[in-house]
């Protein structure tokens, strides 16, 4: 059984694999190894077209790219995939937020008031990072229940403005401000992973400044950021973050080493 997962949120993304997933095999020699015990499923990350997958397995094909749901799309392999085998994980929205924090305070056996949770859906810019916050508020707690004075305390201690001259270096191609200015952030406590995803945020508001949600202020500024690259660079710099994603994930090298890798090579 062939299922397509998409959408842009990567936390959820990785927490439906292991849940549903687990003990798969990463790449297309997984789709090669069938013996005689049980076969392990299979994760693609974005296969050719010509990928040819065996009827027999349970393959999880990952990608941004939504699924055609009028009666199934044509999958790698020739299959069919109906709706019920895709799943969409996009960041949250609106109400989404609030449920998803309060849902995942109390999977890790804690509650969390009301003016916390607003503080948090707030400052959410991806669950990715709401959910690096929500294990330190965890930690840090007195009791049972996150208040709103704890997110306080715990808000990050570098404004977002700075984060912001960050991703304004990276996107305008000034690698040794963007150099100084990630050592800075390192420095002063922030989060590699936060600010990881402030750089995708960058780049796929470059791609497509128009999309949905994104201010018209940030769009403009994205839209003079990417007449800074010549046409198809933008794609080819966003599946090198993709690929540093999935090489840090996967254990091949350090995140903070990740992200000044992407940098010089602008």
């Amino acid at each position: 059984m062939i299922t397509h997962i998409y959408g842009t949120d990567t936390y959820r993304v990785k927490e439906y694999l292991k849940e549903h997933a687990a003990g798969a095999i990463i790449g297309e020699d997984g789709l090669k190894m069938q013996g005689l015990f049980d076969q392990a499923p299979v994760i693609l990350y974005d296969p050719p077209a010509k990928t040819r997958i065996p009827e027999d397995l349970e393959v999880f094909i990952v990608s941004e790219k939504p699924v055609k749901r009028t009666g199934g799309s044509a999958s790698p392999g020739g299959g069919k995939l109906k709706a019920k085998n895709a799943v969409e994980l996009n960041i949250l929205k609106g109400a989404e937020i609030i449920s998803w924090i309060k849902s995942e305070a109390k999977r890790q056996g804690f509650a969390i008031d009301a003016e916390a949770v607003k503080l948090l859906a707030q400052n959410y810019r991806d669950t990715w990072q709401t959910k690096l916050t929500l294990d330190m508020l965890c930690n840090y707690a007195a009791d049972a229940t996150i208040r709103a004075r704890d997110v306080t305390i715990l808000a990050p201690t570098v404004s977002e403005e700075k984060i912001f001259d960050l991703t304004d270096a990276i996107a305008g191609r000034q690698k040794g401000q963007a150099v100084v200015l990630l050592s800075r952030q390192l420095e002063q406590g922030s989060d590699p992973y936060y600010l990881f995803s402030m750089i995708v945020g960058q780049f796929r508001n470059m791609i497509a400044p128009k999309r949905a949600g994104v201010h018209p202020y940030a769009s403009g500024k994205a839209a003079g950021f990417a007449k800074r690259f010549q046409p198809g660079e933008l794609p080819i710099f966003y599946r090198r973050l993709s690929a540093l994603e999935h090489g840090v994930k996967g254990g091949e090298y350090d995140i903070t080493d990740g992200l000044y890798k992407f940098i010089f090579s602008l």
